[in-house]
């Protein structure tokens, strides 16, 4: 069993995503997700590309832990790891790395739910 992870990335400029990268250690360590490529290569790409990451249920700790996701696209700009320095008050161009907590029911990962 496996815990399916889903998101998407959006670059902005048409510059397509090249990859997207989960860390489940702080960014200590990146794991590269699958990318659901909707436009050519060639072509600039307005859209969100939608990724997905398999966790397997055997790797998920007990505890509370983070999942952080960032991207990158093909010009080779990355997310920020924090918004300090982009943060304004309307909230504009905050793309820092994205972090969820999660908490797995130990109950669930018996039954393999």
């Amino acid at each position: 069993k496996k815990l399916t992870i889903k998101g998407y990335a959006l670059s902005g400029g048409g510059k397509q995503i090249q990859n997207v990268q989960v860390s489940l250690d702080h960014g200590k360590t990146w794991l590269q997700a699958e990318l659901e490529q909707l436009a050519e290569p060639h072509m600039r790409a307005w859209t969100w590309t939608q990724w997905t990451y398999h966790i397997p249920f055997d790797d998920l700790p007990s505890k509370p832990f983070d999942i952080i996701c960032r991207a990158t696209d093909t010009n080779a700009n990355s997310q920020p790891e924090s918004p300090i320095g982009i943060w304004n008050v309307l909230g504009h161009m905050n793309n820092a790395w994205h972090k969820i907590t999660l908490q797995i029911d130990e109950k669930c990962l018996k039954k393999g739910s």
